[in-house]
């Protein structure tokens, strides 16, 4: 989609043959092609040099010699003419081979940078990722005393990525490099205090910063979000020791804190559903107002027939933004179907430099990076916020609290809180004490357009998809923690959080990936990955069917879902081999592993005794039998045969209770210092035990008996509604995550190693499902193959494998 409007030259003239064909010339061509003439010179020329690393690159040059061509190459802008050396805007050292062992080849490589800085005037990005031993102190400061150089504000892009060296103190300061825009310090040894001041003042134009694995802890994280406030767009902190404190931090100083009225409206209601807040207080945070989602006829199904129509033109703003009440300029809305903008070091070169045979833009100017990226302060809206220990509860928050305006948000793992682990520990004693839980239940519908209103590329925990969290437990094998995540705790996620999230919650959505995903499985979240996909492929055809029915000049269609990432963990084929040669009898060592306790297959159902600690005290009444027979049977396999005696809970609150409600004191804003209160009507359900009453409603009510799971309300989500929970209510939220612990009775054991030998290998199931469901679409005529009859998903999918240690570059530096 173009970004910005032709002038009228170039909408009214015609192309010349040679800008046609110049985009598709082999690299290799175009020294010889720029000694055609004059004319071929000036469309290849610009090609040549803008990247001048590129075009060696892929030239099939032997790397051994890469060193030789640099030295060369450095002798020529010596003797360059000023309007050729005006062309070279990149220096992409990052698959050009570095210098040989000699140690003064290396120090001959770091000095050049200073050469290139003051012999290429349009130099705007140098890229020096995977270089151990290059050194940018030739570009600081203190290497330009004798030269008049006032700064390098012209060097718009550094990246260093993986660099062994640190940068020399004080190296951002002063405003030497003040017209950066993109720089990446990620796995770069030195902290930030000795690397010199990460401040606006000194880095006034800084929209995008990657900090990835530089041992940040909240702190200092928290004081560079608070420095810069609104200025990034893009903030990479992946693979750092930072916790639930640095989201607030980032909430607090690095979102809009107006209200996103624009986002949130009811002019959505009929296709998406609309928040409505508890309460209109004029809370210092708008957004972080607790709110209801009040669901149209459509939305809760996400049937509307308009949900895959984009967004309406809006010809009173331009580009979408809108003055804030503070006088500041914002995104709005996105359209859905827009270019989705990147934040990584391709798509920055690009925006700063230009693409290939493009002219060098004036990459600072505001006009032209509002084609490109949001407003200045426009607050972040690309996240990268993997490997990091967020809590589920945390991240959910954060979403739910932002403004809306997240357009990337990546968070690959969340953990559940301690207390759930210990909780399975205590019915499993052969797990260890220190085991750990993620998932990221009952947060699906946060990813929806009513509460994530501009989302396009979202990466999460695979439970957002299956439901089943990730154990990790030294005291156990791999596959025996795989076992255990799929059967008894997934089932306890199923029960509270019954609604996963697929792709028509959110059509405007382009990309999702899912991480930490098993490698076998005992075939449930095989199944429901392959659900998604079959998902996925029913809306692309829906799309196409919808597309069909409207008129040439009707309204402009979303994308829907057009790209699938698929994480794995680690394979465990060693661990599932050495299984072949074991009997399925349990040795001595595993009995005592599983302690005193006996322990049965099935975990128990909602009509065993409360999952809390207290013991209600009930009377038993008879109630009507509604099971239907396949339930009946359903139960009766799983030991959970349905029983004609229901349970009266007598316990306080039910025997103080207005009918299904107690009164109970909340914040509105959702934060307990707040002095503003507010007496809502808590609903804890009819107090009658009964299988009438959805699973979860019945573990609810026992729950609430327990006086810590009274502690705070909260309104019901979409999610706690799928559940059984009525729609508007307030309701105990930790009693009901405590649904997710197993039940008081429930026995977990050990499987046996048939029924590990019996997990299958997830990655070859769905090789196997896209073979078929391609052949299944070959097989169909062309007209046919947009109106259905298959399950094939024609987007990008992508299944990626761990990468072995010994071959990661962190393993040999």
């Amino acid at each position: 989609m173009m970004e910005q409007l032709p002038s009228y030259q170039d909408a009214a003239g015609k192309k010349q043959w040679l800008e046609l064909v110049a985009p598709y010339v082999d690299p290799s061509d175009y020294n010889s092609l720029c000694c055609v003439s004059r004319h071929f010179r000036r469309h290849f020329a610009p090609r040549v040099w803008k990247d001048p690393l590129a075009v060696v690159r892929t030239s099939n040059r032997d790397t051994a010699y890469d060193y030789q061509w640099y030295s060369k190459f450095l002798a020529h802008i010596r003797e360059m003419d000023a309007s050729t050396a005006s062309m070279v805007a990149v220096m992409d050292f990052r698959d050009f081979a570095p210098a040989s062992g000699l140690d003064e080849h290396q120090e001959a490589y770091n000095n050049s940078f200073r050469e290139l800085a003051t012999r290429l005037p349009n130099l705007r990005c140098l890229l020096l990722d995977e270089h151990p031993q290059l050194n940018l102190s030739m570009l600081s400061r203190h290497a330009f005393r004798s030269s008049t150089a006032v700064s390098l504000e012209n060097i718009h892009l550094i990246s260093i990525a993986n660099c062994g060296i640190s940068l020399p103190a004080r190296f951002f300061g002063g405003q030497w490099l003040k017209g950066l825009v993109y720089l990446d310090m990620s796995n770069t040894p030195g902290t930030l205090g000795n690397q010199g001041a990460l401040i606006p003042e000194d880095l006034p134009f800084l929209r995008i910063l990657k900090l990835r694995r530089k041992n940040l802890i909240d702190l200092t994280a928290g004081a560079i979000v608070r420095e810069f406030r609104t200025q990034l767009f893009s903030l990479d902190v992946s693979k750092n020791g930072l916790t639930d404190d640095f989201l607030r931090t980032l909430l607090e100083y690095g979102l809009p804190v107006y209200s996103n009225t624009k986002l949130r409206t009811n002019d959505h209601f009929r296709v998406e559903g609309q928040v409505r807040p508890i309460s209109n207080d004029d809370h210092p945070r708008p957004n972080s107002r607790l709110f209801f989602v009040d669901e149209s006829e459509w939305s809760a199904t996400f049937s509307s027939p308009d949900r895959y129509l984009a967004d309406p033109p809006i010809y009173n703003t331009i580009n979408d933004d809108f003055i804030s009440e503070e006088g500041q300029t914002v995104r709005g809305r996105s359209k859905g179907r827009e270019r989705i903008r990147g934040d990584s070091a391709h798509d920055a070169v690009k925006v700063l430099a230009g693409g290939p045979g493009e002219e060098i833009p004036d990459a600072l100017h505001p006009q032209h990076q509002r084609f490109h990226w949001p407003h200045l302060h426009a607050g972040t809206t690309h996240l990268h916020l993997n490997e990091l220990m967020l809590s589920a509860s945390a991240v959910k928050s954060f979403i739910r609290e932002s403004p809306g305006y997240i357009e990337h948000f990546e968070c690959d793992r969340t953990y559940l809180p301690p207390h759930h682990a210990s909780a399975w520990q205590s019915k499993a004693s052969y797990l260890s004490k220190a085991a750990t839980l993620y998932a990221l239940p009952g947060a699906a519908y946060l990813f929806r357009p009513v509460i994530s209103s501009n989302l396009r590329v979202l990466k999460a925990h695979h439970s957002l998809v299956t439901n089943t969290p990730t154990l990790e437990s030294r005291s156990t094998g791999e596959l025996t923690n795989l076992w255990l995540a799929e059967t008894h705790m997934r089932e306890r996620l199923d029960l509270a959080y019954p609604q996963t999230f697929v792709p028509d919650m959110n059509p405007r959505l382009y990309s999702l990936t899912i991480s930490m995903i098993p490698r076998y499985s005992t075939g449930m979240v095989t199944k429901r990955l392959l659900s998604f996909l079959r998902l996925a492929a029913h809306q692309e055809q829906a799309i196409e069917s919808t597309r069909a029915l409207l008129p040439f000049r009707g309204p402009p269609m979303l994308k829907g879902l057009r790209h699938i990432r698929l994480e794995f963990e680690p394979d465990a084929k060693d661990e599932l081999g050495s299984l072949d040669n074991e009997t399925d009898e349990l040795d001595s060592g595993a009995l005592v592993e599983q302690g005193t306790e006996a322990f049965s297959f099935f975990s128990e159902s909602a009509w065993g005794p409360s999952s809390s600690p207290v013991k209600s005290k009930v009377k038993q009444q008879v109630v009507v039998e509604t099971t239907s027979a396949a339930e009946a049977e359903d139960a009766v396999l799983k030991g959970k045969g349905p029983s004609m005696m229901g349970e009266k809970i007598d316990d306080y609150p039910f025997n103080r209770a207005k009918g299904e409600h107690v009164s109970f004191t909340i914040s509105p804003g959702g934060d307990s210092s707040q002095p503003l209160k507010l007496v809502v009507s808590v609903w804890i359900g009819s107090g009658l035990i009964s299988p009438d009453n959805p699973p979860a409603i019945n573990e609810y009510m026992r729950n609430v008996c327990d006086p810590a799971n009274r502690e705070g309300a909260s309104p019901a989500t979409p999610c706690h509604v799928a559940a059984g929970v009525p729609a508007g209510s307030f309701i105990f939220e930790r009693a009901w995550d405590s649904i997710m612990l197993p039940a008081a009775a429930a026995e977990v054991k050990l499987p046996t190693k048939a029924e590990l030998r019996a997990m299958e290998d997830v990655v070859a199931r769905i090789k196997a499902f896209r073979l078929q469901s391609r052949r299944e679409y070959a097989a169909l005529d062309a007209e046919r193959r947009n109106l259905g009859g298959h399950e094939y998903w024609r987007g990008r999918l992508e299944i990626v494998l761990p990468q072995g240690r010994a071959h990661s570059s962190d393993y040999w530096r």
